[in-house]
């Protein structure tokens, strides 16, 4: 079911991909049961159910071996899309601190810099109803 569900993801449909990949976790394979959340994540990201992504990336989380840093990368993305900048940032910083090679990436600096300038926006400018416009 997962690799049937990874065709249908690769294929464009994310929504067959998500109901093979349920199907596939209502299961509870005793081996790589992370890897179906890791991809239902990236799914429901893709598809705009963010507050589902960053669920999927928690499990991803916590039940994948420690080596595995998509999930991580998974939860940085979600946390981002939901615009909940500080918490991303926390979630790229345990990244690199569980995967250090990873803070010398391309991916990991550009990721860093894109959070951060959203952080200074969000803390930056008021917000909308306190703009005076007259």
């Amino acid at each position: 079911l997962r690799t049937m569900g990874n065709s249908a993801a690769v294929n464009g449909d994310l929504e067959e991909a998500i109901r093979y990949w349920d199907e596939a976790i209502a299961l509870k394979p005793t081996h790589g049961l992370y890897a179906i959340y890791s991809n239902r994540s990236a799914g429901n990201l893709t598809l705009g159910r963010l507050e589902e992504a960053l669920a999927d990336a928690e499990e991803t989380l916590r039940l994948a071996p420690p080596d595995f840093i998509t999930g991580h990368i998974r939860k940085v993305d979600a946390l981002y899309a939901l615009k909940r900048f500080p918490k991303a940032l926390r979630a790229l910083e345990e990244c690199s601190n569980t995967h250090p090679e990873y803070a010398d990436t391309p991916e990991y600096k550009v990721g860093q810099t894109e959070i951060q300038a959203h952080q200074c926006v969000c803390f930056t400018y008021p917000a909308e109803k306190d703009i005076d416009v007259a």
